[in-house]
């Protein structure tokens, strides 16, 4: 059992506010079992190799740091309901490939639908595959102040820019990286 917390500045990466986009994964639940958030971890690591600090692999109770290229950093956080991505460039946005972001979401949203696929079901519950996207709902964000801001995929799909809860203006053109644009 892995028992290491995720260290204080775990969420706050270098440049985190110019060079980072941000999922967050809210689930119907009250709080993820402790189970069903190993389940998450644990089928991350089988898509990206843990990025390794000090002679040690960034895996932690509840969380963990991947190396999705060389330039690229994905941080996964499992708190109370949520299961909180941030995805970051080590020169910029500019730099971020569309392509990574948008596989990594959708890497992201097929473990979690199959985890608490199998969760449902594995505690007497049958659920059918087209019911688990009821359990949870999915938001992009953006680093704001000190804080991050987070919107509807739809609503980042249908504007430029968007006015988050702190009265500040947000552009959404990084944002839509998470998406993929089934017409290219």
């Amino acid at each position: 059992m892995i028992k290491a917390p995720r260290p204080s500045s775990f969420n706050v990466a270098d440049n985190q506010g110019v060079n980072t986009i941000c999922l967050r994964y809210t689930l119907a639940r009250s709080s993820i079992p402790t189970s069903l958030a190993y389940k998450i971890i644990g089928a991350s690591i089988s898509a990206w190799p843990l990025k390794v600090e000090d002679n040690k692999p960034c895996l932690y109770h509840k969380a963990a740091l991947f190396n999705v290229s060389e330039d690229n950093e994905l941080r996964i956080w499992l708190k109370d309901n949520r299961v909180l991505v941030n995805l970051t460039n080590s020169d910029s946005l500019l730099s971020l490939s569309p392509d990574i972001a948008a596989s990594v979401q959708e890497c992201l949203t097929n473990n979690i639908e199959s985890c608490l696929l199998f969760h449902y079901n594995s505690f007497g519950r049958k659920l059918k595959r087209t019911q688990i996207s009821d359990l949870y709902t999915m938001e992009i964000g953006t680093s704001c102040e000190n804080s991050v801001c987070f919107t509807a995929p739809e609503h980042v799909m249908m504007n430029e820019r968007w006015t988050c809860g702190n009265g500040k203006v947000h552009d959404t053109r990084y944002l839509r990286f998470w998406l993929f644009n089934k017409v290219r």
